[in-house]
């Protein structure tokens, strides 16, 4: 029992030794630390360069294309087709002969119309001459001029359908698919293709009425497409709408957009981006960077010589993540974008 009671003793004093030992290390820590200066120490932070570059405030729409001129080409005759004279797929140019019906019924009734046209003319002729012998009364005359007026009209509406069996390209273009041949009868109004114009093509689009004031007729637009993810189509804006339509509150704008190697095609889906508040050569920094306390907007710079330096700063344009500065920095100098919440005026740091 007694040995029992001397092993406890000893382990309590051991105990109490060991905890004496540790509150003495813990005593020494707490008055080394109070011993640093805190402004001795370097921080390490995160930081980038004030940069400038070109910034401009971009809208997003979207919209389709449409051929500058796209026109379907119907018969103005009845008559059956006597030549083709284009191929699907083929470039043409005003002008061009595309189709030719059989002539000859419609050149014969042109002469036949020319020569009644003839006769009028001659007996009114007469007419005339014996309008002063008392051959014939003032209204054989007047009936004589009449028909001379309608035979005239014969022939124009005879030499008009005459000119319609030779169809010609209304202006330069690429032919669609080829829906007639040689010897088919087709009735007036009947389709004989597409022509369509792609040296330019127009986007339509819609913008929200609170924008409007932000349009105007000759503005830069940018286009793209899925089918050329990479490539960009520069146009401009060629017409905004007199009205908003009132079920949508929005309004039809007309972009030209220039289409010089044929990639655009009529009915695409477009990308429209127009850009505004144009600013070359602004400064920016990323929106980590600026700090907004009460109404101050701040920015933790850092100076040549590593020291934490705060400065008031006024902002501009935020786009895609940056902020413009445009007022309190200059170009070059370096910003904290992280750990600024470590550190205070006069803090020594080093950038990463």
């Amino acid at each position: 029992m007694n040995r029992f009671r001397m092993v406890f003793i000893v382990v309590m004093v051991l105990a109490l030794a060991a905890y004496l030992f540790y509150l003495a290390i813990q005593s020494t820590e707490k008055q080394n630390s109070q011993n640093i200066d805190l402004n001795t120490l370097i921080i390490p932070v995160v930081g980038v360069k004030v940069k400038s570059q070109n910034l401009s405030e971009t809208i997003n729409l979207v919209g389709t294309l449409q051929a500058r001129d796209a026109v379907e080409i119907k018969s103005a005759v009845d008559g059956t087709i006597a030549k083709v004279d284009f191929t699907s797929g083929q470039k043409v140019k005003k002008g061009d002969p595309l189709i030719t019906f059989s002539r000859d019924k419609f050149r014969a009734s042109l002469m036949g119309a020319e020569a009644n046209l003839s006769l009028a003319r001659t007996t009114f002729s007469r007419y005339k001459l014996l309008l002063k012998d008392g051959g014939v009364s003032g209204l054989d005359l007047d009936q004589a001029a009449n028909q001379v007026k309608v035979s005239e009209a014969a022939v124009d509406a005879a030499r008009d359908d005459f000119d319609h069996t030779l169809v010609r390209a209304p202006f330069d273009g690429v032919m669609g698919e080829k829906l007639v041949s040689a010897g088919q009868f087709i009735a007036q109004g009947e389709s004989l293709g597409f022509l369509v114009d792609q040296s330019s093509m127009k986007a339509d689009f819609r913008i929200p009425e609170r924008y409007l004031n932000r349009f105007k007729d000759g503005q830069a637009v940018t286009v793209k497409v899925d089918a050329y993810p990479q490539d960009r189509f520069n146009g401009k804006i060629v017409f905004i709408a007199p009205v908003v339509d009132e079920s949508t509150r929005t309004i039809l704008v007309t972009a030209e957009v220039d289409n010089p190697d044929g990639k655009l095609r009529q009915g695409m889906f477009a990308q429209v981006d127009v850009a505004f508040d144009e600013r070359p050569n602004a400064l920016v920094v990323p929106e980590g960077a600026v700090v907004f306390k009460g109404r101050e907007t701040l920015v933790y710079t850092v100076d040549a010589n590593g020291t934490v330096v705060i400065k008031p700063v006024a902002c501009g344009l935020h786009l895609n993540g940056l902020v413009e500065i445009v007022k309190g920095l200059e170009a070059g100098e370096t910003v904290i974008t992280e750990g600024f919440q470590k550190v205070h005026a006069g803090s020594k740091v080093t950038v990463r």
